[in-house]
């Protein structure tokens, strides 16, 4: 009895593929890039939501500028967390006015208690204040879910506050107040002469 089912036919990996995954294994960033698109499209390998975004993810943080484009594009569906993997990367490309837009953008789909990149923004940008309404806001919301969970996260935000409290509290010496000067009154000789030989 023959088993041997002669209608299957073996699937052929084409060389080009398995180059670009030998690249991507190497951390190449461009080669995440492509593979990432391939599984976005479904060109040549099943199409994969998840395993396309992890790839661009790895390229985007490697600095390929057009992974991170591709990003954005996709944040547009609503993904919270990758919102958030945008404005990280963002920040630490160096851009945090364009972490804080993305930022804010996952914030309005779901809050969440101390957002670490939203605090670390804050700071970058030099928006100490902001930051510690922040913390302070959310310190009050970590002690009640550490009293349900058990948890410790309300002395982790409290660390963040005292790390951020000599910034705010920080008085700017006031320089001393400048002399003023005296206005210069230019006596024209003539008209000193004048005034004198006139004078009624």
């Amino acid at each position: 009895m023959n088993c041997i089912d002669e209608s299957f036919e073996p699937v052929i990996i084409p060389d080009e593929y398995i180059d670009l995954c030998n690249l991507v294994e190497c951390g190449d960033a461009h080669a995440q890039y492509e593979l990432g698109i391939k599984y976005l499209i479904g060109e040549d390998v099943t199409k994969n939501y998840a395993k396309a975004r992890n790839l661009l993810l790895k390229a985007a943080e490697q600095g390929h500028a057009e992974a991170l484009q591709k990003l954005c594009e996709m944040a547009d569906n609503g993904d919270k967390w990758l919102l958030e993997e945008i404005a990280r990367i963002y920040l630490e490309q160096g851009d945090p006015n364009t972490a804080l837009y993305y930022e804010e953008k996952s914030l309005e789909i779901m809050d969440s208690i101390y957002p670490i990149t939203l605090i670390d923004i804050y700071v970058q940008l030099g928006r100490y204040k902001e930051a510690l309404k922040r913390l302070n806001r959310d310190y009050r919301a970590a002690k009640r879910f550490d009293e349900e969970c058990g948890c410790w996260l309300s002395d982790v935000v409290k660390d963040r506050i005292f790390e951020l409290l000599p910034y705010v509290r920080k008085k700017k010496e006031k320089a001393p107040p400048k002399p003023r000067k005296r206005k210069e009154v230019v006596h024209d000789d003539r008209q000193l002469m004048f005034d004198f030989m006139y004078e009624p």
